[in-house]
Formats: C-alpha cells, structure tokens, sequence
C-alpha cells in the first residue's frame, strides 16, 4: 500500500500565523498560533511545514485565519477574523470557497457566513486546541495552585500596570514556550485571560477560567464564535482586571467527549 502523501514527500503544508518582525506589541509568537505545530506533532509524530498565506493545498486549523484560504486548501477548526474586514466593513470572506474544503469550523458565526458566500461548509464545530488534553494530562484540582493570569499580547502591558501585589497571582506571556503556557495553566487553580486560546487551553485541561477584557483592539467574533461552536452563549465579560478578579469563572465544559471525537474523524492529517 502507498504511504500518505505527506510521509513520502515530507509533512503537508500546514499555515499559521506569527507576527511580523518589529511587530509593535513585540511579540514574535501567540498560543493559539502555536499550537498548529505542537498539535500536529502530537498527532503525527512529524514536524509540521510552515506556509505562507498564499501557498496553495495547505492546510488552515487553529486561529482566526480563514481570510487566507485560498483553492484547494483544506479547513479544519479554523474561524473567520473580525478583525480583517472589507471596504464594506464587512468581514472579508476569501474567494472561490466553492473550492476549499471544509473538515471544520470554529463556530455557526463562521460557517454562516460561509454558506452565504456559496462556501459547502458541514455543521462540525470546535476549535482544534480542544484536543491538547490528549497530550497533556490534566493535573488533579488538589496539585493546583493560585490564580494565572494570561493576557493577550494586546493587553499585557495594562496587565502589568493593574496587577495586584500578590504571591498568589502570577502573569504569563503569551509568547513563551508552548509547553511552558500548558504547564503553568494545568498548575493554578483558576486562569483569568483576555485570549480566546487561554479560554480554550484552560477549557480543555478542566482549569476553572474567567474571561475578561481590557482593550478593545480585539473583535468579540470570535469568542462568541467559539461559545457558538461549543453550545453555549457568552454573557458579558468582565471590564478590567480587578473587576474580574471578583467575578466567576465560566461554566465547565461538560461534557465535550463528543466534541472531541468530532474533531478527531474530522482531523484531515
């Protein structure tokens, strides 16, 4: 039998997004981004091939990043970016979604628009990262300790400025190590964070979470895209780090074992 193509021409082109050099936020990585290749290395035992935006038969999973599908490219998880709009000030959709192929999709925002636009897209939600938990054990409540606080890199200076003095709280970039986020988010009790993927990570290592904002640099799609996608509605967020500090954690995502699979039989590598 022939081996998959991948394994007998080297791993498939795989897109995610990284900051540009000199980036203002001076970032040079996200979570969220990062964790396509640390999935797929998970998944595959391979090291996955960076594309570029207009490479064509790659495939586009975890982040905001449909806005770079292009013919022929493969979708699994990935959502629309509220961010990246069109002279219309509408969210820009990509061309010919007749010819992308869809596994997957963040959320019923994302694939409403889709299917307006003439896109074949099947009603099988969920964020990729959900599956992190695969490969990473959640510790038990009682190993847990105090409150992480993981911002986007868009607010983590405003972080630092409200931090409250407190051996009990702790600040984590958002651009370190993927193993290093994932450990310090399965070590504390509770994760307060303005990033859709600190929600996500957390959901998925069953940490309790409190999704806050800051700024308003990022567009509420998304996350109201991903609580779609996951059946649930996302109430008001709290305003400020103190104020989020007080209020509750989410509501557990429960059960998701279902979810997960549908993300497995969907996982187009």
């Amino acid at each position: 039998m022939l081996k998959p193509w991948w394994n007998r021409r080297g791993s498939p082109p795989l897109y995610w997004w990284r900051p540009a050099a000199g980036a203002r936020h001076g970032f040079t990585s996200n979570l969220g981004d990062e964790l396509n290749p640390w999935l797929y290395k998970h998944l595959t035992g391979q090291q996955a091939m960076l594309a570029k935006p207009r490479t064509k038969k790659k495939i586009l999973g975890i982040g905001s990043i449909l806005h770079a599908a292009r013919p022929g490219d493969t979708v699994w998880g990935s959502g629309l970016n509220g961010k990246v709009r069109n002279d219309h000030g509408e969210i820009y959709l990509p061309p010919d979604l007749h010819k992308v192929e869809f596994r997957a999709v963040r959320g019923p925002l994302t694939r409403a628009l889709l299917v307006q636009a003439g896109g074949d897209v099947p009603e099988v939600y969920g964020d990729p990262a959900l599956l992190l938990s695969q490969f990473v054990q959640p510790l038990p409540p009682v190993q847990r300790r105090g409150t992480l606080i993981l911002p986007h890199y868009s607010d983590h200076e405003q972080t630092l400025r409200e931090l409250p003095d407190s051996s009990e709280i702790r600040v984590q970039r958002i651009d370190a190590p993927v193993e290093t986020i994932l450990e310090a988010i399965n070590a504390s009790a509770r994760v307060l964070t303005t990033a859709l993927h600190g929600i996500v990570a957390a959901e998925s290592l069953s940490v309790p979470v409190t999704f806050f904002r800051l700024g308003t640099e990022e567009d509420m799609f998304k996350y109201e895209d991903y609580f779609a996608g996951t059946g649930r509605s996302l109430d008001a967020p709290s305003q400020g780090l103190y104020p989020a500090l007080q209020s509750s954690t989410l509501p557990p995502l429960y059960p998701d074992v279902a979810l997960k699979q549908k993300m497995m039989d969907s996982c187009p590598f």
